[in-house]
């Protein structure tokens, strides 16, 4: 099982015409601060996704990720399929 880590950003979505800029920032930001990591920071809707780490960095990429200005929030959590069958028999082995 593949972990990834979630990360929602706020008050962006009250800058209106601003908002691609304040997400690009975002984006900049996030890259910078892991930039020392093998990674990958993906966009999915309304959200942005750290994935492809290894796990013995998870700490320092998440004490990193506090200090990002605009991220609302971030999860340490699962990559798991879109299947509810699947995802009751992951979430048992967990």
């Amino acid at each position: 099982m593949k972990k990834v880590i979630l990360i929602r950003f706020g008050e962006i979505f009250l800058k209106g015409k601003n908002r691609g800029y304040f997400e690009k920032t975002l984006v900049k930001n996030i890259d910078e601060c892991l930039s020392k990591f093998d990674l990958t920071v993906s966009r999915i809707p309304g959200r942005y996704i750290v994935q492809n780490y290894a796990e013995e960095n998870e700490y320092e990429i998440v004490e990193r990720l506090k200090k990002v200005p605009g991220i609302f929030s971030f999860s340490v959590a699962f990559a798991v399929p879109t299947d509810m069958d699947k995802i009751a028999e992951i979430s048992k082995n967990i």
